[in-house]
C-alpha cells in the first residue's frame, strides 16, 4: 500500500494560498484517477480517498491539523510502513510552477515535512516538492525573513497561478504512476531534468 499525503492548513481561509498546493494538487489527483470520495478518519485527523492509481493501491491523506501538525496524520507510519510514504508540499526553493522528486533528504525549513520525520523518526520516504516563488527577469524572488515567509507561504495564490497549478497537477499524477510503477530514482531521472529545463 501506497500512502500520499498532500499537505496544507484546514479551512476556506486557507484553500488557495502557497502553503496548500500539495492539498490542492492531491484533490486534482484524485479525480484524475477516480478513487473514492474524501471521508473523515478521525484517528489520522485526515480526509483520506482510497482506490487504484492505474495498478497500485493508495490511500491518498489530506491532514486535517495546521502545518506544524502534519505528522500526527501519518504517526503510524513508521518502519517498514514509511517507505510506502510519499508527501506532495509546497517549496519557497523552487520556481513556481516547476517540481522536484526528492527521497531521504532534509527539511529544507518546511514546518510540515520537519512534523512528519519527527513522527514517524526517518526522512527516508519520497516527496515531491512544488516551487511556489516567482520568478522576475530571470531571479527568484524568494523572502528572507522567517515574517516574511509566513506572509509569503498563506499569501493568496493569484488566478493565473491557480491554472498553472492545475495544469502542473497533471505531470504531477504522470511522475506520481512513475514513481508507483518504477520506483523514485526512476521519476526523478526524468521529471527533475525536465523541470530545471
Amino acid at each position: 500500500m501506497k500512502y500520499i499525503v498532500g499537505l496544507g492548513n484546514p479551512g476556506a481561509k486557507y484553500e488557495y494560498t502557497r502553503h496548500n498546493v500539495g492539498a490542492l494538487v492531491l484533490d486534482a489527483i484524485r479525480r484524475e484517477f477516480e478513487l473514492e470520495r474524501w471521508e473523515k478518519d478521525n484517528m489520522r485527523n485526515s480526509f483520506v480517498s482510497k482506490g487504484k492509481i492505474k495498478e497500485s493501491e493508495a490511500t491518498l491523506i489530506l491532514p486535517q491539523t495546521f502545518m506544524n501538525l502534519s505528522g500526527e496524520s501519518v504517526k503510524d507510519l513508521s518502519g517498514e510502513n514509511a517507505k510506502g510514504l510519499i508527501v506532495i508540499h509546497d517549496d519557497i526553493d523552487l520556481p513556481f510552477g516547476t517540481l522536484r522528486i526528492s527521497k531521504d533528504r532534509g527539511t529544507g525549513g518546511h514546518n510540515g515535512v520537519e512534523s512528519i520525520i519527527s513522527h514517524i523518526k526517518t526522512k527516508d520516504f519520497v516527496r515531491i516538492r512544488i516551487g511556489v516563488t516567482p520568478v522576475y527577469e530571470g531571479e527568484m524572488r524568494k523572502p528572507k525573513t522567517e515574517e516574511e515567509i509566513e506572509k509569503f507561504v498563506l499569501g493568496n495564490l493569484n488566478e493565473k497561478e491557480r491554472q498553472l497549478i492545475v495544469e502542473l497537477s497533471k505531470k504531477i499524477g504522470e511522475a506520481l504512476v512513475l514513481i508507483l510503477e518504477s520506483g523514485a530514482e526512476e521519476a526523478m531521472n526524468i521529471y527533475n531534468q525536465k523541470s530545471s529545463n
